[in-house]
């Protein structure tokens, strides 16, 4: 594909009409669909780099990607020691959020 065209046309089919439509559906009115295709793809390739954690990997019955929540603490030693390091901060500040929302409850119903 020669991106390096100002304009490309996009077939649609019935299978991926769907898609286009539901992208469509939560864009703003002020960004055009062509600039929120391409906003979609690099949240998309941000997004699915490998070893990007994400909050629905805990969901995940597969262990082996990511522990579930409350796993052994061993099978979480052992991801965080495979993590690569430049997730481990961005891991630690979603746990440092957690800790944060819990605490709040936590004091919310104490107090």
């Amino acid at each position: 594909m020669k991106l390096d065209r100002s304009v490309i046309t996009i077939s649609t089919t019935n299978e991926n009409r769907g898609f286009f439509k539901l992208l469509d559906s939560i864009r703003p009115n002020y960004i055009s669909f062509s600039q929120y295709l391409g906003m979609a793809a690099n949240e998309y390739h941000s997004n699915h780099k490998e070893g990007v954690a994400k909050i629905t990997d805990f969901t995940n019955k597969d262990t082996s990607v990511t522990p579930m929540y409350y796993s052994e603490i061993e099978m979480w030693r052992k991801y965080l020691d495979k993590m690569p390091k430049s997730e481990i901060k961005k891991f630690q500040k979603r746990h440092t959020q957690l800790g944060n929302i819990i605490n709040k409850k936590i004091q919310g119903m104490i107090g």
